[in-house]
C-alpha cells in the first residue's frame, strides 16, 4: 500500500483503532511491519502527503443488542512542521448517538476545490456545511 500511495495511485483502507489519530499510526506501524527496512519518519511522510481524510467509526449495541456503526470524528490531515502527522477535527460526535457536529474547520484548499466541483455552481463547500440550502 506504501508503494501505491508513493506513486500517486488512491487508497482507501479500513484500520482498526480507537480513534483517527490513533489509525494514522497504527497504519505506518503496519507498513513498517512489511519488513521494508524504511525509517518510520520516510513512511509518515509519504503517508501524510497523500491522505485527505481520517474517518473514524465507532461500535454501538443498543439494549435490544442491535450493533449500529456511528461516524464518531472526521479528521484533516494538515501540514506539518515535525515528523508526526498532524490533523485538524472537521466533523466530531461527543457519544454515541449524540449529533455529529462540524467544528467550523474546513479542509485543506486542495480537497476543497475538488468536492466543490461536485457542487451545483456558485455553491461553496462552506455553504453546504454551514447548513445553507445546496441543489444538487
Amino acid at each position: 500500500m506504501t508503494r501505491a500511495v508513493n506513486a500517486g495511485c488512491g487508497m482507501v483502507a479500513t484500520i482498526h483503532a480507537n480513534s483517527a489519530v490513533d489509525a494514522l499510526k497504527a497504519l505506518v506501524n503496519a507498513a513498517l511491519m512489511a519488513g521494508e527496512n524504511v525509517p518510520d519518519r520516510v513512511v509518515r511522510n509519504i503517508f501524510a502527503s497523500s491522505i485527505d481524510l481520517v474517518v473514524h467509526l465507532d461500535r454501538d449495541v443498543d439494549r435490544d443488542g442491535v450493533v449500529r456503526r456511528e461516524t464518531m470524528e472526521i479528521r484533516s490531515l494538515v501540514p506539518s512542521l515535525h515528523d508526526d502527522f498532524s490533523t485538524q477535527p472537521l466533523f466530531e460526535r461527543a457519544a454515541p448517538g449524540s449529533a455529529l457536529r462540524w467544528s467550523g474547520a474546513m479542509p485543506s484548499d486542495h480537497l476543497t476545490q475538488r468536492i466543490e466541483r461536485l457542487l451545483p455552481q456558485g455553491t461553496s463547500l462552506a455553504d453546504a456545511l454551514q447548513g445553507r440550502e445546496v441543489r444538487l
